[in-house]
């Protein structure tokens, strides 16, 4: 199959083969020896998959030229991230000593889960909301439960017009982060206040804001009129704790991807 690949120059060539190790007429091993030593094909990242498991195993198919080594039963979750790492290449499958193997994989997934984290709190307290509510409950309850979960720099304005007053009066070294708006409020609604900030009415610094809609109108055509409108994401009312604080980290600039 690789021979025939390997002619057809209208296709790109395999970036990555998962070979068994115990197979009929040529094991795993060789055929990763024999792969290795074929200029053609040596580029492609081969994956051992063996469930014959011994000490020493991931040094030896590190030494035949293999990326990665699992034995089975292997995990799905396993396979894609291993696939993940070996595919993309860069750092993290360099300091991969001796080859990628499940126990490095699960390295990876604690030091992530731990830089995430350092991330979301840093940003949650860095943060400040402008909440813009008419309805006093619904601001109690908004805020609380932005509370519950470290946000704790939350304004409060009734309505567009206020809400384009604070964003004014924001000093340039406490900007807010985003705005949750409801869409409908007397004075000035949440769709008419969100097109004036895009149109920079509420500042220049403040154009590009991320703006979280709060709608209790959930119909078919609200969402596209939200978007329409100026405005990045949308939640429908009651809110959803969960949801909302999801939506906030999604949508938070100074929550960034981890470097992987």
């Amino acid at each position: 199959m690789c021979d025939e690949r390997a002619r057809q120059n209208d296709k790109a060539f395999f970036d990555v083969a998962f070979l068994d190790m115990q197979m009929p007429g040529m094991d795993g091993a060789e055929l990763g020896i024999k792969l290795k030593q074929d200029q053609r094909f040596s580029e492609m990242k081969l994956v051992m998959m063996t469930s014959m498991g011994h000490r020493g195993d991931a040094q030896y198919f590190a030494d035949l030229g293999f990326t990665a080594y699992f034995t089975k039963p292997a995990t799905t979750s396993n396979l894609f991230d291993a696939l993940s790492v070996v595919a993309e290449g860069g750092k993290v499958l360099q300091q991969a000593e001796p080859l990628v193997t499940k126990h490095y994989l699960q390295t990876l997934d604690r030091l992530e889960n731990s830089l995430s984290s350092e991330l979301v709190r840093g940003s949650i307290i860095n943060t400040r909301i402008l909440l813009v509510e008419d309805n006093h409950v619904k601001q109690l309850v908004a805020t609380g439960i932005l509370n519950g979960h470290g946000f704790k720099m939350i304004d409060v304005a009734v309505n567009g017009l206020e809400a384009i007053r604070s964003l004014q009066q924001t000093p340039q070294d406490m900007p807010y982060s985003i705005v949750l708006m409801d869409c409908q409020m007397p004075e000035m609604d949440g769709y008419e206040a969100s097109r004036q900030i895009r149109a920079g009415k509420a500042g220049e610094q403040n154009k590009s804001i991320p703006i979280l809609a709060m709608t209790a109108n959930a119909m078919a055509g609200d969402r596209e009129k939200c978007i329409e409108s100026g405005m990045n994401d949308y939640l429908s009312k009651p809110i959803e704790p969960e949801l909302l604080i999801n939506k906030l980290l999604e949508w938070l600039p100074s929550v960034d991807k981890v470097e992987k």
